[in-house]
C-alpha cells in the first residue's frame, strides 16, 4: 500500500466530510471513513475510492466514546501503519453555497497537506511527542497570517514549551 499520509475522517460519509474525503485521497491519502450511524453512505464513499485505485476503509466509531475512539485509533495504525491527520468533519457547518462549501474543504485539505509536510522534518528530529499538538499550533500559526516557515518554528516554539526538558 503507497500512501503519502493516512487521515480518518470521523463523518466522512456525508456532505463535507465526504468531499473532504474525497480530496484527501485524490492527494495521496489513505483514508478511514469513521461513520456512527451511516454505514451505507460511508461504505458507498470507500466503494467509490478503492474503485479509483485509493486506499480506504470503514470504522464504526461514535467521537462521544472513548473506547470508540480508541479502537478507530489501533483499527486504523493495524490497518495502515499509522495516522497522520484526523479531521471532525461531523462538526463542519454547511456553508451558504455550494461553491462556499467546495473552497472550504478544498483550503481545509491543501493546510492537512501542508501541515503534514512540514511537520516530517520535526518529526525526524523530535523527542516523543503528540503530533496533534504540533499540528494544531501551526495550523494556528497559519490561520493567523504566518508563512509555512514561520508557522514551523511556532510550532516548534510551543513543542520546546511543552514537552519536558531532556535529561542533563
Amino acid at each position: 500500500m503507497r500512501a503519502d499520509g493516512v487521515a480518518i475522517v470521523i463523518g466522512g460519509s456525508h456532505g463535507a466530510g465526504r468531499e473532504l474525503t474525497r480530496r484527501l485521497t485524490r492527494a495521496g491519502f489513505a483514508v478511514v471513513v469513521a461513520y456512527t450511524d451511516d454505514r451505507e453512505g460511508a461504505d458507498a464513499v470507500v466503494d467509490e475510492i478503492l474503485a479509483a485505485n485509493g486506499n480506504a476503509l470503514t470504522v464504526r466509531a461514535d467521537p462521544a466514546d472513548a473506547l470508540d475512539l480508541e479502537r478507530l485509533f489501533a483499527e486504523t495504525i493495524e490497518w495502515f501503519g499509522r495516522v497522520d491527520v484526523v479531521v471532525r468533519a461531523d462538526r463542519l457547518t454547511r456553508p451558504s453555497t455550494e461553491k462556499e462549501h467546495r473552497m472550504d474543504v478544498a483550503t481545509l485539505a491543501d493546510l492537512l497537506r501542508e501541515t503534514s509536510e512540514h511537520h516530517d522534518p520535526y518529526e525526524r528530529s523530535a523527542p516523543e511527542h503528540n503530533w496533534w499538538d504540533w499540528y494544531a499550533a501551526y495550523m494556528d500559526a497559519r490561520q493567523r497570517g504566518s508563512t509555512p516557515d514561520e508557522a514551523s518554528d511556532a510550532a516548534r516554539c510551543y513543542m520546546d514549551g511543552i514537552l519536558p526538558a531532556p535529561p542533563p
